[in-house]
C-alpha cells in the first residue's frame, strides 16, 4: 500500500457517500436512510477508510453484549488490491478488542473466495454454512468468526 489510509466513524452526513459505495460493491446495496440510521445506532461502529480525503472503502459492526456481527465491509473498485481490505478489518479488530468485544462473526458469500481468504489470514475460522442466504444471484454464505479472548 503506498498511500497513508485514515479512519474516521460514521457520520450522518456520510451516508450519501457510503450508499454511493454500496451501489458499486453490492448487488443489493444498503440505502442512504439505513447508514443514516446506523449513524445514530448506539450499538453500531463503522470504520470509514480515506486515501486523499476520498472514500476507500468502510467496515461496519454491531455490537451486542460481548459480540460483533460485521454487517458489511466494501472497498471502491479504483482502491481494490492495494491493502485497504486488510486495514479496515484490522480497525475493525482493534475497536472490537478495546471495546470488550470476545468474538466478532460474519457471514460471507461462498463464491467470494478473496474475502475468505483475507479472513482466514486475518485468523477468522469458517464456522457454518446458511443455505440461500443471499440473493441476487441467490447464493449460500460462509459463516465465520474470530475469537478475542485474551486479547484484551
Amino acid at each position: 500500500m503506498n498511500k497513508d489510509i485514515s479512519f474516521s466513524p460514521i457520520t450522518k452526513e456520510a451516508a450519501s457517500e457510503l450508499a454511493q459505495l454500496d451501489k458499486e460493491c453490492f448487488s443489493l446495496p444498503w440505502s442512504q436512510k439505513q447508514f443514516y440510521e446506523d449513524a445514530q445506532n448506539p450499538l453500531a461502529y463503522y470504520a470509514l477508510a480515506r486515501i486523499d480525503g476520498e472514500l476507500a472503502g468502510y467496515c461496519g459492526i454491531y455490537s451486542v453484549a460481548d459480540e460483533g456481527q460485521i454487517t458489511n465491509i466494501a472497498v471502491a473498485k479504483k482502491f481494490r488490491r492495494m491493502g485497504v481490505a486488510k486495514a479496515i478489518l484490522d480497525k475493525i479488530t482493534e475497536y472490537a478488542v478495546l471495546n470488550g468485544l470476545s468474538v466478532i462473526t460474519l457471514e460471507v458469500r461462498e463464491s467470494n473466495e478473496a474475502a475468505i481468504n483475507l479472513y482466514l489470514k486475518k485468523g477468522f475460522g469458517r464456522v457454518g454454512y446458511r443455505k440461500g442466504y443471499y440473493h441476487n444471484p441467490d447464493e449460500g454464505a460462509v459463516l465465520m468468526d474470530l475469537n478475542l479472548k485474551g486479547r484484551q
